[in-house]
């Protein structure tokens, strides 16, 4: 008789854990769905920091172009 309880506490224990693992799993997919792949976001990544490194490679360029300008159009007068 106490051998059959605990058989079916075990399976009962067994039932809720594979419950459990089930939704587990559900949550796991769900967010897997919502966040970009790891691929995806280092390409973005990749080219939006390339993209800052050409705005200040140019930012740097026109201001020394610029202060070129400046000292000649001071030394023509």
């Amino acid at each position: 008789m106490k051998s059959r309880l605990d058989m079916n506490k075990i399976e009962s224990e067994m039932d809720n854990f594979n419950d459990d693992l089930k939704k587990m799993k559900a949550v796991e997919k769900n967010g897997k769905t919502n966040w970009p792949s790891q691929k995806k976001w280092d390409k973005q990544l990749r080219i939006s920091l390339f993209c800052v490194c050409i705005l200040v490679i140019s930012s740097v360029f026109q201001k020394v172009l610029f202060l070129n300008r400046e000292v000649d159009s001071r030394r023509l007068p």
